[in-house]
């Protein structure tokens, strides 16, 4: 007998996920920049680390569970794309947003093939960083419950064609034993 478990109920995308769910990796040059979104973001609940450079943030994107980026466009020794890039050749489960004095094209069709969430554009009302957060972990969390499932599905796949390929001996086994008996 194939036995299968209850199905469990679908996510709920219309309710944001938990703030302390995902850290925030905030990278921004500007102290005062940086530490305002430090204080914004964790005023709603969230887990910020804050760094000043690229290079001092990879150590916490690799440690990471999931992390939400929030990150300048314009970072000393590197584009705050050029790190997106780079994060994203190590892994797949963040998501992004770029905070950015500057809107040019170029720059906003980069993001978006970069996988960005959304473009803030500074002098930012607090909302707007707000919404923008909470939307990349909404997409993040949709994306990571979406892996979660596709495994649980091939699992169960697996197991499934295991008991077909049961069912498709033992009815051999039966056919045989019939044709032998008669």
């Amino acid at each position: 007998m194939v036995e299968v478990a209850s199905e469990a109920p679908a996510p709920d995308s219309t309710i944001p996920p938990s703030p302390e769910l995902y850290p925030i990796i905030v990278v921004e040059d500007a102290s005062d920049i940086r530490t305002l979104i430090q204080r914004v973001l964790a005023s709603r609940g969230y887990t910020v680390h804050a760094y000043a450079t690229a290079e001092k943030a990879f150590p916490a994107v690799r440690a990471a569970t999931s992390p939400i980026l929030v990150v300048d466009r314009m970072l000393p020794g590197m584009t705050g794309l050029d790190f997106i890039a780079r994060v994203r050749e190590l892994r797949d489960d963040f998501d992004a947003v770029l905070v950015t004095a500057f809107a040019d094209v170029e720059a906003l069709m980069q993001s978006l093939r970069l996988g960005v969430f959304r473009c803030v554009l500074k002098p930012f009302q607090n909302e707007d960083l707000l919404t923008a957060v909470a939307g990349a972990a909404n997409r993040l969390w949709l994306r990571v419950e979406l892996r979660k499932r596709t495994s649980e599905l091939e699992a169960r796949n697996r197991q499934l064609q295991k008991a077909v390929a049961r069912l498709h001996d033992a009815d051999q086994r039966r056919t045989l034993d019939e044709r032998l008996t008669s």
